[in-house]
This record gives structure tokens, sequence and C-alpha cells, in this order.
């Protein structure tokens, strides 16, 4: 099996910087031409195929070796043991095979939403490339939210069904996704409570994390000492995803936290005037994109404080939910100049930590090999 060197991260590196010439116009002058929307999309599919800068890559082609032989993989849904087992000849048609899906997902949302595309296609490579060519639940995100998108833009029952089904369906595609279930479900509620729904986060996040606090050590341990309850696969899976991160610290990681995280933050303050107010006009199934990007950031921040079980690894995971709608809310307010002076700011940060990202691992993996 291989393992992560400097060549390979720096292969990323290298990609990343011509994937980044090619679509940079479209957030100069709005537009890409179709030659240079062509080979963007290509750049992206080759960097989903072979991201090495993230160790998730090489965790993955252990496990579809797994497969290949025939074991069961317990840390991964069912699902992707059985593409991985009877669909898939090789790891990297796996991938092409999860990761085309999302993407395809992801644009197919953008079209939908009538979203400026080659402006979407920047912002989504310069906040989420990286990170959704990371792990599995990209492809949980991609059809959680083309199902909500399909939900809050048609009128018909039936789109409406499909929409709900797709939801519910991104829980099996990666177990994680309950977080971003809870939240689409919080949103509908307080869609029917008007401007008295900003109460809602107000009054649940110091319940949360004093609920969260209080309990999830012992029903973690409940469940990893149980073994006839169905769900100690699962609490065994999610401890040892939990402690994988234990071990990382220092001010680069810190620094790498802060630069990946305040996008998100900034975007998520500005969303409270625009979702709140009525004199920034939003269309319809746009607006609760704003709503759930808020929601996604205050609840995973709950998860960053030290409540035990290193749940601050959680924080970093259900915060990443926001991904796709930041890039959604962002590409809206760009092209409609709505608080230009911020959304340049939150461009700017993101680039510099796609970079920063992608050097500091780079680094790290010239520390290992010496």
């Amino acid at each position: 099996m291989m393992e992560q060197t400097p060549l390979l991260v720096s292969i990323n590196i290298i990609l990343f910087l011509i994937l980044y010439t090619y679509v940079k116009p479209a957030y100069i002058s709005g537009y890409l031409t179709k030659d240079r929307r062509k080979k963007t999309l290509f750049l992206v599919y080759l960097f989903c195929l072979f991201s090495f800068w993230g160790k998730d890559w090489f965790g993955y082609q252990g496990y579809f070796e797994e497969i290949q032989k025939g074991n069961q993989v317990s840390s991964m849904e069912d699902i992707y043991n059985w593409i991985g087992a009877y669909i898939c000849p090789n790891y990297i048609f796996f991938r092409f095979y999860i990761w085309g899906m999302a993407l395809f997902l992801f644009f197919r949302t953008v079209r939908l939403l009538k979203l400026d595309y080659d402006l979407s296609l920047f912002f989504f490579c310069s906040i989420y490339l990286i990170w959704f060519s990371y792990a599995r639940v990209s492809l949980a995100m991609a059809v959680m939210f083309y199902g909500f998108a399909n939900f809050v833009t048609y009128k018909g029952n039936k789109k409406k069904l499909l929409g709900l089904i797709l939801i519910l369906l991104a829980y099996y595609l990666h177990k994680s996704a309950i977080f971003g279930i809870a939240i689409i479900i919080l949103v509908g509620l307080m869609k029917r409570m008007g401007k008295y729904a900003i109460v809602i986060p107000i009054v649940m996040f110091p319940i949360l994390l004093f609920f969260v606090s209080s309990n999830i050590g012992g029903f973690m341990d409940s469940l990893l000492t149980d073994e006839d309850n169905m769900l100690n696969e699962y609490a065994t899976a999610g401890n040892s995803y939990l402690m994988s991160d234990s071990n990382l610290s220092g001010p680069g990681v810190l620094l790498q936290g802060f630069l990946e995280r305040a996008p998100y933050y900034l975007l998520a303050f500005c969303s409270i005037p625009i979702y709140f107010k009525k004199k920034i006009m939003v269309l319809n199934n746009i607006k609760p994109f704003f709503l759930i990007l808020l929601l996604i950031v205050v609840f995973s921040s709950v998860f960053a404080f030290d409540l035990g079980m290193n749940t601050s690894t959680l924080y970093g995971r259900f915060l990443r939910f926001s991904q796709i709608p930041a890039c959604i809310v962002l590409t809206f307010m760009y092209s409609n100049r709505i608080l230009p002076k911020l959304t340049k700011i939150v461009i700017n940060v993101s680039i510099i930590s796609t970079f920063y990202s992608l050097i500091y691992v780079l680094y790290n993996s010239y520390v290992a090999q010496s």
C-alpha cells in the first residue's frame, strides 16, 4: 500500500496551482470560456482522484484492499462495502465513482438554484475542494444538500418527497450526516416562527452545551462496554475516529484551524441580518441556506469546547457541513454585491487557508520522512 510522501503532496500543490490559474478569471471577470471551464472541471476531478495531501486517501486504499479480499470494513457504511466489492475493479475507479457522484450532485445543486456556475466553481475550488477531496462524507453532504435544494425549490409533492428521501439517504452514506439532518429539521421549525426564530439558537446553545458535556462520556462508555447493543459497532468506530486526531497540536495546527474556519464564522455573522431582515432581497430557495450555514456554525461550536472524548474532532467534522452552504451563500452574495468588502475578506482568507493547508501538510510529510 502507498504512503504519503513529500513528492505526492507536491503533486497536489502543483495541480492546485494550475487549477487556480484556470478558475481565477471567474472571480475577476465573472466568466470562464467553455474550454477553460472544461479544463477546470477536469482538474477538479483529477485532484479528487489523487488527493495525496490527505492521509485518508491512503486509509481508503487500505479499506478497499480489504473489501476486495472479501472482508467487511466495519468503519465504513454498508453501501461503500458493496460498491467496493461488486462495482469497482480498482481503488481509483472507486474514488471516481464516489467523488464523481458527489461532484455531479454539487453542480446539479448549483444549476437547480440558478446560481452563477463559473463563480460557484471558483468558490468551490478556493473554499471547499481540498476538504471535499479528503473524505467520503462529501458524498453524504452533496446528496443531502441536493435533496434540500429540491425540497425548497419545487412546489410539487413528488419533488419535495424526492428531496426528503435524499436528505434521509445521506445518513446511510455517512453517519455524521445525522447532524446535518437535525439542522435541516431545525430550519423547518424556525421558518414557521418568523422573526422570533433567532431565539432558538440563543436558547438551545447553552442547553446543548450542558447536555453534551454532562452525558457524552457516560453514553459512549455504555455503548462501548455493551457488545450486544446494536450501536456498539458504530460506537467503537466512532471512538477510534474521535481519538485519531488527539495527537494533533501545536501552533501550526492552530493556525490551520483558524484559517479554515474563519470564513464560515464571517459568513454566519453576515447571515443574521440577511436572513432576519427584509431590507436585503434573497430568493426564497436561497434564503434557507443562510440559516443552515448559521445553525451549523453555532451548533458545531458546542463541540469546540473540551467536553471529553476529544469532542474537538467532532467540532471540525460537523463544521465542514457548512462548506456547501458557504459556497452557495458566497456565490449569491458576490453575484448580487451584498456586503462586497466582507465577501472579499472571506475569499482571501479562504484562498490563504487552502494554500497554507497544502504547504503545512508538505512540511509535515518532510518531517515524517526524515
